[in-house]
């Protein structure tokens, strides 16, 4: 792990102790990595949020999924009860940002084969 934030995020999500400095086993093949760092510039598939970053990413996985996005405003509610108005409105504003983005729309639907 290269920051304390990063061992923290692990530590808590896993449930094992994470920490600084500390290398993880690789989670794809090494030409698989490589292949992500060239594109990303990280060498690591994985993205660990930042806490401001967490809430958008939840309401946008319900948004995605069919089955899932009814409880979309349940869950909402719940997650922005202590938002003041324009703190939900930025908040819709980065998850809709996020669906309109080309990148995450090209991932989502990405071009027949022919």
């Amino acid at each position: 792990m290269r920051t304390d934030d990063q061992a923290e995020a692990l530590t808590r999500e896993g449930g094992l102790p994470v920490t600084l400095g500390e290398e993880l086993e690789a989670c794809q093949p090494a030409g698989v990595l490589a292949e992500i760092e060239a594109k990303h510039g990280r060498p690591c598939p994985r993205i660990v949020l930042l806490p401001g970053n967490v809430v958008p990413w939840q309401l946008f996985q319900l948004i995605i999924r069919d089955d899932a996005r009814a409880m979309f405003t349940p869950l909402f509610e719940a997650l922005t009860a202590s938002y003041d108005r324009d703190g939900r409105a930025g908040l819709i504003r980065r998850v809709l940002g996020t669906l309109n983005d080309s990148e995450v729309h090209g991932i989502m639907h990405p071009e027949p084969k022919r």
